[in-house]
């Protein structure tokens, strides 16, 4: 049941981030929804933005910068 849940919600999460990315500016996403706008495993996601230095910490949660995960990426770009 839980995965179902789970699921559902990253589709609606992804969607979400889709539908509000032109309306709003996004600045910070948790380490989940980074992995579903971003397209990767959340692992992959975590130690990315930490490599970009990207996390801001907020008590016990982790939020990541958008602008500053985007720039470390156009260093990759060929």
């Amino acid at each position: 049941m839980f995965h179902h849940c789970h699921s559902y919600f990253l589709k609606f999460v992804y969607k979400d981030y889709e539908r509000t990315k032109n309306d709003v500016e996004i600045r910070f996403l948790r380490y989940r929804e980074g992995a579903v706008a971003y397209g990767m495993s959340q692992s992959s996601f975590e130690k990315l933005a930490k490599e970009a230095g990207a996390v801001f910490k907020v008590g016990k949660m982790a939020l990541v910068k958008v602008d500053i995960l985007d720039a470390y990426l156009e260093r990759f770009h060929v």
